[in-house]
Order: C-alpha cells, then sequence, then structure tokens
C-alpha cells in the first residue's frame, strides 16, 4: 500500500512537471532577490545601495541622486548589469591640456586591489602583478596590460570593456 501510493504521488509530480514544462508555467511566483552596490566618484550621493538582482546601472545612478557635473557621463554604459557587493566608481571628466590622451584610459587605472578584483576574471594574484606593472609604469595606457603576466588578448578585451562602461 505505501509503495503504491510513492508511485502514484511520483508519478503525480512527473506529470505536473512535464505540464509546466510544455506550457511554460511556473509554479509559483518566485520573489527577486536583492543586491547591495557600492557607487562612489562622480554622483551626487554616493553609498551603498540595496536594488533588485535584475538592476542596471541607470537605476543605481537614480538612487544615487544621479551623476555629478563633472562626470564622465558619455564613458557610461547606462545598461551595465550589476552584481552583488559590486564597487561602481564613475570616473571625472579628463582634466583638459593635462598631456594625457583621453583615449589611452591612463587617468582611469586604479592603485585599489580591490577594483581589479571586481573584474571578472581577475583574481588576487593578477590584480597584485597589475598594480606592480602600474607602480612600476606610472604613464602606462590600458593597452599596456598586455605586459602584465597573465593577461592575455582576451582577457584585455573584458577589462577594456569594463573601464568602457
Amino acid at each position: 500500500m505505501k509503495k503504491a501510493l510513492s508511485v502514484t504521488v511520483l508519478l503525480l509530480l512527473f506529470f505536473w512537471g512535464v505540464w509546466l514544462h510544455f506550457y511554460q508555467l511556473t509554479s509559483w511566483p518566485e520573489e527577486e532577490r536583492m543586491i547591495q552596490v557600492h557607487i562612489e566618484g562622480s554622483v551626487k550621493q554616493p553609498g551603498v545601495y540595496t536594488l533588485p538582482q535584475s538592476a542596471r546601472l541607470a537605476e543605481l545612478l537614480e538612487e544615487a541622486g544621479g551623476l555629478s557635473d563633472d562626470a564622465d557621463a558619455p564613458r557610461i554604459n547606462l545598461a551595465k548589469r550589476l552584481m552583488d557587493g559590486e564597487k561602481v566608481l564613475i570616473h571625472p571628466k579628463p582634466v583638459e591640456g593635462d598631456g594625457s590622451s583621453s583615449s589611452s584610459l591612463q587617468s582611469y587605472l586604479p592603485l585599489e586591489k580591490e577594483m581589479w578584483e571586481a573584474i571578472p576574471g581577475i583574481g588576487p594574484a593578477t590584480a597584485q602583478k597589475i598594480i606592480e606593472y602600474l607602480q612600476e609604469h606610472p604613464a602606462a595606457a590600458i593597452e599596456d596590460l598586455i605586459h602584465v603576466r597573465g593577461i592575455g588578448p582576451s582577457k584585455l578585451a573584458v577589462i577594456k570593456e569594463y573601464f568602457e562602461e
């Protein structure tokens, strides 16, 4: 009797799963998870904000009161997906006539290990190597990071994409 009841329950669950699969129904709505994101730099109200997991950078900027007047808005990707625990840095506009090339992004390369570790594919060891390279080569452009051991063309492309937000 117990065996027959168990088989019946399992068959009902199986057919229920097949039904949901073919009709693309969900069994019950799931509550959306919340994430916390830290934003600093050229924003009106820097800080840590709690947002839905599906939030984009545009929503975070809205929560932070918007961009400040000195923000480098053309470099910001408002559609960027946010991750839990991420730190977003909004860079200021490059200073005209300071001798740096605006296309090289060299004025944007941070020396904080946590900033580099936030980039997908960059671990603590690679982040440390990048910082050491930047300290030895203060005028290095983002393209020069190819000379850092552990960074190849594909990882450099990810880094460039991260800094072109």
